[in-house]
């Protein structure tokens, strides 16, 4: 068989392309027929860029969910990132997204059902991974002060802005967790912890725990209703809790001015 010498940038692009077809699918007989169209120094690096690949994915699983794999135990973690790499191949060339499904995969693994809480941990801790490497936002909006104008806003959430949703307690967990040295026990049952995540002007992530009905609420205006119409949909709100999400809205970082749309 004639030994590839990539000599035109067509040939290359196709290469490299059917390369990472090959890699996101875990095509191991298409990995092994491109690499025998490699000259042997060529085949070499090639081993060395396959297996680096597969290495930094594993590496991506660890540095996004540090929470998850104290919980779990290094060779546990180990053994269930190689698995989820394994048979759950990236959809996307962003290493910082190769844990987009790792919280599902997590969460439908029967051997961790005495971890219910695992798979929202997991969903709070990407959040807060991909919060941190977010496109910026254009600013913040002003926030309308006219009450017909409020009452027709929808607000835009920032790239970096999530609502994490949980019946666990998941941000106490997690700074239980983060804490070197803290063996302190925690009380599971009936602590619900909706969390919104979102990135100041500082590039510093912030996490804030939201009473249920503030967390309906910010779910409501995600969704894109308008201000007055999330207010009448959401059940058991106080002026409290207006106000407060309110003062979330104002938050340097949550929203973005862009395509900031006022509807009629």
């Amino acid at each position: 068989m004639a030994r590839c010498g990539m000599t035109s940038d067509r040939t290359l692009a196709t290469f490299q392309q059917t390369l990472l077809d090959a890699l996101f699918s875990g095509n191991e007989g298409e990995l092994a027929r491109l690499r025998s169209l490699l000259a042997p120094d060529s085949a070499h690096r090639f081993d060395v860029y396959v297996e680096g690949y597969r290495a930094r994915l594993h590496e991506a699983l660890i540095e996004a969910f540090p929470a998850v794999r104290r919980i779990l135990g290094e060779e546990n973690f180990q053994i269930l990132a190689h698995r989820f790499a394994d048979g759950h191949r990236s959809r996307t060339w962003d290493l910082g997204r190769a844990g987009n499904r790792f919280p599902a995969f997590l969460q439908g693994e029967p051997e961790l059902a005495d971890f219910p809480f695992l798979g929202d941990l997991a969903r709070l801790e990407h959040a807060v991974h991909l919060a941190f490497f977010a496109r910026g936002s254009a600013g913040a909006p002003e926030f309308p002060a006219d009450a017909d104008v409020l009452a027709r806003w929808r607000p835009r959430f920032a790239p970096a802005a999530a609502l994490v949703d949980s019946p666990w307690p998941i941000a106490t967990l997690r700074a239980l967790v983060d804490a070197p040295g803290n063996e302190a026990e925690l009380d599971l049952a009936d602590r619900p912890e909706p969390v919104l995540v979102w990135r100041d002007p500082d590039l510093t992530v912030r996490t804030v725990v939201l009473p249920v009905p503030q967390a309906e609420l910010m779910r409501a205006l995600q969704a894109e209703m308008a201000f007055g119409e999330a207010l009448e949909t959401v059940a058991g709100l106080t002026e409290a809790d207006v106000a407060a999400v309110a003062g979330f809205l104002r938050e340097p970082g949550v929203l973005t001015n862009l395509q900031l749309t006022i509807y009629d």
